[in-house]
């Protein structure tokens, strides 16, 4: 923690917890002793996972000097590091590699500067506005691969967990029986009751919390999606979606207003037991179904039909010129960019040229441009 640039106090209440803890054990379901351990931490302590993230910190950056000084050249993997090695998957998720050279032949070697030529004869002419815009390294380094999760492209534990987050939606996690539910905290030894909180002689399961809990049915009664007073035995959340989409086969748009009313279970629950708070079941679903709507309507994909027009050009009178005008927007750069063309009366090409407006420019910038007569 010392390396890592955590404060003083911060550390030593830190090593407080870690030397004062005790532990107790169960004889006849009634804790006895008071166990003072004397290497430190042990698998279950609160404390503990949070310590592991701290070490694998350090870690990773102690294997990393290693193996930039040449120490380490590879490692067998043991016991203790297969949870590190089963995180690969995750850590190629998240690489990226940074090229310079396999885009070698668009480069000028000698300028460092893009071939903009070559570029506008290949691409399209906002492709190419896009890669003229790519700045270049003075070096022209190798290709290396970066972590792209964090701002200095350098990977840390947390920006890994996080990418682990993302990357498992709250479905997949209640499928794969990873939710935070009763059932699974009193597995890990964080709770000792798993009893629901409606009806405390079931426990929270991902089956009850989903489905057979009172609450949970009094909101897919409100739904409406599921036949009134059904007794389908789901025990899991994972039992429940595989009747819908395998067994009964159920449309795309039903099976995600289902997912989207489970969520809205767990949130609720939530909800009530982390600020007490609770809301009007009818509610609820209601605001669950309008946004799935909402992220619907966002992802949906608008045909905009474009009638065709049989547009021929026409040369312009003698000794005048004819400017034709283009345009093209680039929303992600914030971005317009502006092709002219001037021809002369025998069609053949004066002048081409482009010009590329930011969002603060365009609108001055716009009203200056036409089509316009030049006298020879």
């Amino acid at each position: 923690m010392e390396k890592l640039g955590f404060y003083q106090r911060w550390r030593n209440l830190m090593m407080q917890c870690v030397s004062s803890v005790t532990y107790s054990v169960r004889i006849n379901s009634k804790p006895r002793g008071q166990i003072v351990p004397t290497r430190g931490l042990r698998q279950g302590d609160p404390l503990s996972p949070y310590i592991f993230l701290l070490c694998a910190e350090g870690l990773s950056a102690l294997i990393k000097n290693a193996i930039s000084e040449g120490i380490v050249e590879g490692c067998k993997p043991s016991y203790v590091w297969q949870s590190i090695m089963a995180a690969q998957d995750i850590v190629r998720r998240g690489m990226r590699w940074q090229s310079d050279a396999q885009v070698k032949e668009l480069i000028d070697l000698r300028t460092r500067e893009w071939k903009m030529e070559l570029i506008q004869r290949i691409f399209l002419p906002q492709e190419a506005d896009i890669i003229g815009g790519i700045a270049l390294s003075s070096q022209l380094p190798n290709d290396k691969q970066i972590w792209a999760v964090t701002a200095n492209e350098r990977f840390n534990v947390k920006s890994a967990y996080k990418l682990v987050m993302e990357l498992s939606s709250r479905s997949e996690r209640a499928c794969k029986e990873i939710l935070p539910t009763k059932e699974n905290l009193k597995r890990r030894k964080v709770l000792e009751d798993s009893g629901c909180d409606s009806y405390h002689t079931y426990e929270e399961s991902t089956g009850h919390l989903s489905w057979s809990c009172c609450r949970a049915q009094e909101m897919w009664a409100i739904s409406k999606l599921f036949p009134r007073n059904c007794a389908w035995p789901f025990l899991s959340y994972l039992d429940l979606l595989w009747f819908i989409v395998m067994v009964e086969q159920w449309d795309q748009d039903w099976v995600e207003k289902v997912v989207m009313v489970a969520w809205a279970i767990w949130q609720n629950r939530n909800e009530h037991r982390n600020r007490g708070k609770k809301k009007n079941i009818s509610v609820v679903v209601h605001k669950a179904i309008d946004y799935l709507h909402e992220y619907q309507a966002c992802c949906a994909k608008v045909e905009v039909h474009i009638p065709s027009l049989d547009a021929n050009w026409t040369p312009p009178p003698p000794r005048h010129y004819k400017i034709n005008v283009d345009e093209a927007v680039f929303g992600a750069q914030k971005a317009v960019g502006i092709g002219v063309l001037v021809r002369d009366a025998e069609g053949r090409m004066v002048r081409l040229f482009n010009i590329n407006l930011n969002a603060l420019s365009c609108k001055s910038s716009l009203g200056n441009i036409g089509y316009v007569g030049i006298n020879a």
